[in-house]
């Protein structure tokens, strides 16, 4: 009896001493996660409105040709990742600055939103004053108080996304969160989350609705998976609408597919993006007839079309072209994508 006595205690001793080691390690990872952030602090978005900007496209004066841009910014840090200085970014921001300020609306990507890696800086509102829009809409992307596994100066808080900026009036925009369902738990909680920016725009009597995308760069399954949300979500919206963006996948007609370290062979999202029955602009007839014309990514030496434009039939496309100049190729990794369009009827 006194052994079984014993042996019952001993178990009860493990259970206890279980118990807690299980409360401990619970409450640990509850006291981390409330410091690093979750993933239900990315929001609906911040809309911002330049009071210090004039209303430039009032009802009287709307040209019959619209100027929208496409721009991975590389949140301000130029051509390479390395460390930059504040004064730096503010002159990456600068030059950035002037290649967009001819622009009505501009749709960009990885746009930081006043964190220690782009010290502090609002990039959507220093490029909106500086380029003259009135009108933002900043989403974000990754919104964590700390990363512990990555720079603790740059990274502590790290906040980035992005932004459509618009010297016409925005209506109405909203954050849309792509899911993941294959994703494991780390990457779940800790990696960027991909978001799609829909933002109305109004021009004259009609609503130009402007998708912005920036699809996944590290799981071609992933960036599949986006792409026919990103289908779904077409489907169900108004017309005229354009989408474009960094949207990291190779045209299927690519000559060149297999790059070193990129996970693109086997990758159908533009075929995916296609079924939304949208039209391209650099479609494979024309994009074949010189490719590199087309590329857009790495900026210093473009080998490859990461960056696209697709639009809705009641929309004829003036002209349009990947801007490629020698300042340009210092000015982030990607080329911006330049197209003047005009709305049908209008």
């Amino acid at each position: 009896m006194e052994r079984k006595h014993k042996r019952g205690k001993t178990k009860k001793l493990i259970v206890i001493i279980s118990a807690s080691v299980f409360a401990v390690v619970f409450l640990a990872l509850v006291i981390a996660l409330s410091m690093i952030g979750l993933p239900s602090y990315l929001d609906d978005g911040v809309v911002l409105t330049m009071h210090n900007v004039s209303e430039q496209k009032t009802a009287g004066n709307f040209p019959d040709i619209i100027t929208v841009m496409s721009y991975n910014i590389h949140y301000g840090y130029g051509y390479s990742n390395a460390d930059k200085t504040e004064e730096e970014v503010y002159d990456y921001l600068d030059g950035l600055a002037k290649v967009i300020k001819d622009a009505d609306i501009v749709a960009l990507e990885e746009v930081d939103l006043s964190v220690p890696r782009s010290h502090g800086i609002s990039e959507i509102e220093y490029l909106a004053k500086k380029g003259g829009f009135r009108y933002a809409y900043f989403s974000d992307n990754w919104n964590f108080k700390l990363l512990p596994f990555l720079d603790p100066v740059y990274f502590s808080k790290l906040r980035t996304g992005h932004a459509v900026l618009s010297k016409y009036p925005i209506k109405q925009a909203k954050t849309l969160i792509f899911e993941k369902p294959d994703a494991s738990f780390w990457h779940r909680w800790f990696f960027i989350w991909r978001t799609q920016q829909v933002v109305n725009i109004g021009i004259r009597d009609k609503t130009l609705q402007v998708f912005n995308v920036h699809l996944e760069s590290e799981s071609r399954d992933d960036r599949m998976s986006q792409a026919r949300q990103l289908v779904d979500m077409i489907r169900h919206s108004k017309r005229p609408l354009i989408v474009l963006g960094d949207f990291n996948a190779l045209m299927p007609e690519a000559s060149v597919k297999d790059f070193s370290g990129e996970n693109y062979l086997g990758d159908d999202t533009i075929s995916i993006i296609r079924k939304a029955g949208l039209r391209e602009l650099f479609p494979p007839e024309q994009y074949l007839k010189d490719e590199s014309r087309y590329f857009t990514f790495p900026s210093k030496r473009p080998d490859r079309r990461l960056d696209y434009f697709y639009y809705s039939s009641d929309i004829d496309i003036s002209s349009a072209k990947v801007l490629g100049s020698d300042a340009l190729k210092d000015a982030s990794d990607h080329l911006p994508v330049l197209v003047r369009f005009r709305l049908k009827n209008s």
